[in-house]
């Protein structure tokens, strides 16, 4: 909690909760706007868990040989994107083709989240480390749909809005990219050890002198 990386990253964590959450409890009226039905919605919302979960192969495929943080900036860049195809949608099939660019999105998002963790911060405090970030992910979750609800009785449109929400991925963008992993101060702990070395060496001799 000391370092400037876990309270970027604990941004980063909040944004796909509530961006997420606000376009899903919305998602049925906002295609509504487009003439898309009310079945054909539900359709694409079952396009988007079908195409996130062997993009998550994918994922953890690339998430092995390319820094966490880039891989999660580029996803916060994808996030801005298909919420412009949201606002552009204006028919079944772009609301079919904003579903498939929704999965693979959501597929690269779901792993990074859970890897960049115990990447950044080693699996010694990672129960302290989830239970923070989970509170922070429910916190977005709940005030997501509020500015969506909030908009739409004020514009009488959800373009609006939209716009607006893409500011917060754009800002979770530049702090992914300017997060670093975090180093290690293997100075002190050398230090540390040989501190440690050297008390036991003394608690040796003084153990020897009982006897002579």
């Amino acid at each position: 909690m000391k370092t400037k990386p876990f309270w970027l990253l604990l941004f980063c964590v909040a944004v796909p909760s509530m961006v997420n959450t606000g376009i899903i409890f919305h998602f049925v009226p906002i295609l509504a706007q487009s003439g898309v039905e009310r079945t054909e919605a539900a359709f694409i919302l079952s396009i988007m868990a079908m195409v996130s979960f062997p993009i998550t192969f994918l994922a953890g495929f690339i998430v092995e040989r390319v820094k966490v943080n880039y891989v999660l900036g580029l996803t916060f860049l994808g996030q801005i994107g298909i919420m412009a195809m949201l606002v552009y949608t204006n028919s079944f099939w772009a609301a079919v083709l904003f579903g498939v660019a929704r999965g693979i999105v959501g597929g690269f998002e779901m792993i990074c989240l859970g890897i960049v963790w115990p990447n950044y911060f080693g699996r010694a405090t990672i129960g302290s480390i989830r239970g923070i970030s989970s509170t922070v992910m429910v916190i977005g979750s709940a005030f997501g749909p509020l500015p969506f609800a909030m908009a739409f009785d004020h514009f009488g449109s959800y373009q609006e809005i939209l716009y607006i929400m893409m500011l917060f991925p754009l800002i979770g963008m530049a702090f992914a990219f300017i997060s670093q992993k975090p180093v290690k101060n293997t100075t002190k702990t050398k230090e540390q050890v040989i501190e440690v070395k050297e008390k036991r060496n003394l608690n040796l001799l003084h153990f020897r002198l009982r006897f002579f």
